[in-house]
C-alpha cells in the first residue's frame, strides 16, 4: 500500500467514525474552525396556557380586578399597556403587579382615556418579554 493509498483509507476511516458519533450524520469544516456536528435539542417546556377574566371597560385612575385560569408561574406579573404598544419598561405610570401575590388582583387603570391592553407577563423582567395572555381595556 502507498502512503497516498494509506492517508485516503486514514481519513475515510476518520470520516465514519465522526459519522457514527453524530447519530448518521455528516461533519462538516470550515476554514477557521474544526469539525462541527448538527445537533438538535428539544424545545423547552413551555409555561401553563392562562386566560384572562377582565373588565371590558374602566374608568381612568379607578381599581378593578382580574382573575385568570391556569398556572402562573414564580415571578409572572401585569401591565396595563396603550395599544400597539411592542416592549415594555416599568415607570410611575406604568407598573406592574406581581401575579403570584392572589387570584384575582385588583390593578389601577390608567390615568388618561384610551385603548389599552392587559399584559399577563412571563416572570422575567430582566430578560426577553413573554407575552403569556392579553385582554383589551378601554379606559373612559
Amino acid at each position: 500500500m502507498t502512503r497516498r493509498t494509506c492517508v485516503v483509507a486514514t481519513l475515510g476511516l476518520v470520516a465514519m467514525i465522526v459519522a457514527g458519533c453524530s447519530g448518521g450524520g455528516a461533519a462538516t469544516t470550515s476554514p477557521t474552525a474544526g469539525p462541527t456536528i448538527a445537533a438538535s435539542l428539544p424545545p423547552p417546556p413551555s409555561d401553563p396556557p392562562i386566560t384572562l377574566d377582565a373588565p371590558a371597560e374602566a374608568t381612568a385612575g379607578s381599581t378593578f380586578m382580574v382573575s385568570w385560569s391556569g398556572d402562573e408561574t414564580k415571578g409572572d406579573f401585569f401591565v396595563i399597556v396603550p395599544v400597539g404598544t411592542t416592549t415594555w419598561a416599568e415607570t410611575a405610570e406604568s407598573p406592574y403587579y406581581n401575579a403570584t401575590i392572589g387570584n384575582p388582583i385588583t390593578l389601577t387603570a390608567p390615568k388618561t382615556a384610551g385603548d389599552y391592553e392587559i399584559w399577563f407577563l412571563k416572570g422575567d423582567m430582566e430578560r426577553v418579554q413573554i407575552i403569556k395572555a392579553t385582554a383589551p381595556l378601554k379606559v373612559k
